[in-house]
């Protein structure tokens, strides 16, 4: 993998005499999780010391701890310091900080915000610090390159800048630190709630789909033709449905990766009478409706439209009546206040296909798990009717309850 598992010198009469010796060790778990600096005489491991091949030592060990970006915020000693309230008696023990500091995007440390009492040798990004050449944290080795955090630059050209001509061969993170970390791309990768990257292609499952939770700065590749295309399980504009808006990736006229947030409210689902229909919901279901509707079209390609929405008791009243009392077909079992369309939190949604609403689209399986996925009940899931276009989310509340709340001008119940 690549890891540094332990450095040792020989010949540095300061360290055991010249003699082999391991001098650092680092401690790993899933990642690094620190350094182990004890000196080991290596010429001398085979000998015992009344019995004991090593002592066990505190003060030795330098645990890290970093953030989501691989940054080295803070670096902590194995050894407690005691702490007293009188100065004779121990009531306590406070850990010891041997490091901590804060970065400026590019990675150079901020100045009045750093302090270190002992070189701990990895920092921004979790890359290793060359402090010996230009001071604490001022130059990093990156593995292929060596960068500088402070001219925001590598001193040596990446190896294959071919294929990026529209970058300098000495950028970092395409100059887009916020968006990316050490990566070379400017594409999108989503990823599932668990961190792993679910890849999307033209066989991706609707389970895999649905999995989803986020998108993250991956690699594209470079055509023969300097065309950029996304890589494998990547694509060039991603969107996260969050609770009150969509995230959305993508890249902008300069070629830089970016990252916009847009409300609900203010983002369109292509289809006029739909957008009309979700506007005259309760405003606790607004929200669900549309990022219902918007991820059935853009990530599943069901375009679906609402035909139903708030219905007034009038309007349930007549519908009732429909095939009863009045011409047409009987389409609801619900007298006027007696439908949860009545309190605006229900919807009854059809797929548009070729030019027509197919109330029997194949696609309503698909459909019922996309809204459950934005925390609503499904119609289809009923025992004593199969209402397949339905979903509402009551917010808690019983037919009963919501019958019995006062209503406002509109005659939405006021749901505390």
């Amino acid at each position: 993998t690549g890891n540094v598992m332990s450095i040792y010198t020989r010949g540095d009469n300061s360290v055991n005499t010249g003699h082999l010796t391991q001098i650092e060790t680092d401690i790993y778990g899933s990642s690094r999780l620190g350094i182990d600096e004890i000196k080991k005489d290596m010429e001398e491991a085979g000998t015992t010391d009344n019995g004991v091949l090593f002592n066990f030592q505190r003060g030795e060990k330098v645990y890290e701890l970093g953030n989501h970006l691989g940054n080295v915020l803070s670096t902590i000693g194995d050894a407690k310091l005691p702490g007293s309230s009188n100065g004779n008696e121990v009531v306590d023990y406070t850990p010891k900080v041997q490091s901590a500091g804060d970065y400026y995007p590019f990675g150079m440390q901020e100045p009045g915000r750093t302090f270190s009492n002992m070189g701990y040798r990895y920092g921004f990004n979790g890359k290793e610090n060359d402090n010996e050449v230009k001071g604490e944290g001022d130059q990093q080795d990156y593995g292929f390159r060596i960068y500088d955090p402070r001219l925001v630059r590598f001193l040596s050209e990446d190896p294959i800048t071919q294929k990026y001509p529209e970058l300098t061969p000495y950028q970092f993170a395409s100059n887009s630190p916020i968006a990316g970390v050490d990566e070379d791309g400017l594409e999108w990768a989503y990823y599932d709630k668990d961190n792993k990257q679910v890849n999307i292609n033209n066989s991706t499952t609707k389970e895999d789909k649905l999995k989803i939770s986020g998108v993250r700065w991956s690699g594209y590749d470079v055509d023969a033709k300097g065309n950029k295309t996304a890589k494998a399980g990547t694509v060039a504009t991603a969107f996260t449905f969050g609770k009150e808006g969509v995230t959305v990736s993508y890249l902008n006229s300069k070629g830089e990766g970016v990252q916009g947030w847009v409300g609900y409210k203010d983002l369109s689902t292509g289809n006029k009478n739909t957008d009309t229909k979700i506007g005259t919901l309760h405003p606790l279901v607004q929200n669900d409706m549309k990022s219902f509707v918007l991820m059935s079209k853009i990530r599943f390609g069901i375009d679906l439209r609402v035909t139903d929405g708030f219905r007034t008791v009038e309007q349930q009243d007549k519908l009732y009546a429909q095939g009863r009392t009045t011409k047409g077909n009987i389409v609801t079992k619900a007298r006027g206040g007696f439908s949860n369309h009545n309190f605006g939190l229900a919807v009854d949604v059809v797929p548009y296909e070729n030019g027509n609403l197919n109330w029997n689209t194949k696609y309503y399986p698909l459909i019922g798990l996309i809204g459950e996925g934005r925390g609503l009940e499904w119609g289809h899931r009923w025992k004593k009717i199969d209402d397949k276009p339905h979903f509402q989310n009551l917010q808690g509340q019983t037919l009963k309850q919501l019958r019995a709340l006062p209503k406002n001008e509109k005659g939405l119940p006021i749901i505390q």
